[in-house]
């Protein structure tokens, strides 16, 4: 991205945000508590390049979970058509999903984990538009949520983008461990499963909370619901726990983990052991 040279004009902001409201709340944070900002938005990714062209926007905010193209394929064109963005934020209810991985890695500058307060959010745009437009000799004086504090945006993303080639090793080792308990990969469950164990890799936090964090991510990803992804789930459980052996076969792989498994585990509990028996592996 190419970097502007002064602050003295009213910086536009895009924001890319599929659900309404809250497009209309960020907007309306962002207009009361920076003032100097003004504000545009959309609702799908294919709007994204035209607007920040007709509007010659300075800031983009987006939503990775889009319709039509998503987040990483509007990054890629983007790239391709060398928009002069200062600054492009994403959000995301995970600082280290591997998603957003990708999208740093695909030109974005910043992860603000959702939700946050008007006030905090006003704070760091306001921050990051001064860093982006004065140079990143300031950056270390902020703590990022993505990258833990860098000495510049670039070698943020070369970080995470060398970080990120474990990811392929995970989703390897996890699709067979995922077969070894005896899930099949025809059935939904199991790829919810990898995505989920994914998330609580890159996020130790995410299976504390898998109502409000890992099935509603899911779910868009699989443009699905989160009753689904639940149900999806808990499915693929029953189907590798009744079949003959199946409990011994948990023990087995989960040896490390203390119980008997005399009873089924709940899908956060399958989540959280498949994360920790890769760990393991891996270590």
């Amino acid at each position: 991205m190419t970097n502007m040279t002064t602050v003295k004009k009213k910086p536009k902001v895009l924001i890319a945000e599929a659900d309404k409201v809250q497009a209309a709340e960020l907007k309306r944070s962002i207009e009361r508590y920076c003032s100097d900002f003004s504000c545009k938005v959309c609702h799908s990714g294919d709007q994204v390049n035209s607007k920040v062209e007709r509007y010659k926007s300075d800031i983009l905010i987006m939503n990775l979970m889009l319709p039509v193209f998503d987040g990483l394929a509007v990054l890629d064109r983007l790239k391709r058509e060398e928009s002069s963005l200062s600054l492009i934020i994403i959000l995301s209810p995970i600082s280290k999903d591997v998603f957003v991985k990708a999208a740093i890695s695909r030109g974005a500058d910043y992860c603000i984990v959702t939700p946050i307060s008007p006030e905090e959010l006003a704070k760091r745009l306001m921050f990051l538009y001064e860093v982006a437009v004065t140079g990143p000799e300031s950056i270390g004086e902020y703590t990022t949520d993505v990258s833990q504090t860098a000495s510049s945006p670039s070698s943020v993303r070369e970080t995470l983008k060398k970080d990120g080639l474990l990811i392929p090793e995970y989703r390897k080792n996890i699709r067979k461990l995922l077969s070894t308990i005896g899930i099949p990969a025809k059935v939904k469950g199991f790829s919810f499963l990898e995505e989920a164990v994914v998330m609580t890799l890159e996020d130790r936090c995410a299976v504390n909370n898998v109502t409000k964090v890992i099935y509603p991510i899911i779910s868009r990803r699989f443009n699905s619901s989160s009753a689904t992804v639940e149900r999806g789930i808990r499915t693929a459980i029953d189907i590798a726990w009744s079949k003959p052996g199946g409990p011994k076969l948990m023990k087995k792989q989960f040896s490390f983990a203390p119980g008997e498994f005399s009873k089924k585990p709940t899908n956060a509990e399958l989540i959280a052991l498949l994360a920790d028996k890769i760990t393991v592996d891996e270590a």
